[in-house]
């Protein structure tokens, strides 16, 4: 049973994310996008590679126009953003940005849901744990999409505020 929910969430996911590209690429106008860097601040390369020369950076809730998309030679996807570099445009990892403007918080929420919920290293990116129905984490940065826990990534329709 909780393979066949981890299943049908990668499928989801994966369609999300496909959804995305489609938008982005059929857009007449561009698609506003914002950092959700955990860290200090974000590279913007001037192609989509982390091999690239870095062309300026993006901080936490900085929101970008994105213009378009392309995967790297791993499968990595890249977002290709307005402004910010000297020739116009640069390359932000899809990691790093979401499609709702994000908050910074510090509450305390519930996972709620029938099975385990996948917990994530990035936005978008590989699992790296799971957390249980009814357990609590640490929320520090939320969106409609995603919320920073101190566990990692987890989508923000699995989490309840808990009142304290």
């Amino acid at each position: 049973m909780r393979r066949h929910l981890t299943m049908w969430a990668v499928i989801i996911l994966a369609l999300a994310a496909v959804m995305l590209m489609i938008r982005v690429a059929l857009a007449d106008e561009p698609v506003t996008m914002w950092c959700i860097s955990s860290d200090s601040y974000v590279n913007v390369r001037e192609a989509p590679s982390t091999k690239s020369k870095v062309g300026g950076r993006l901080d936490f809730g900085d929101a970008v126009e994105v213009t378009g998309s392309e995967r790297d030679g791993s499968g990595t996807l890249w977002y290709r953003v307005s402004g910010i570099t000297e020739q116009g445009y640069g390359w932000v990892c899809s990691n790093y940005l979401i499609s709702s403007e994000p908050s910074k918080c510090a509450k305390t929420a519930a996972i709620r849901a029938s099975g385990r919920v996948a917990v994530y290293k990035r936005v978008n990116g590989a699992r790296k744990t799971w957390a249980k129905p009814g357990s609590t984490v640490t929320v520090t940065i939320k969106s409609a999409e995603w919320c920073l826990t101190d566990r990692g990534w987890i989508r923000t329709e699995y989490l309840e505020e808990v009142n304290e």
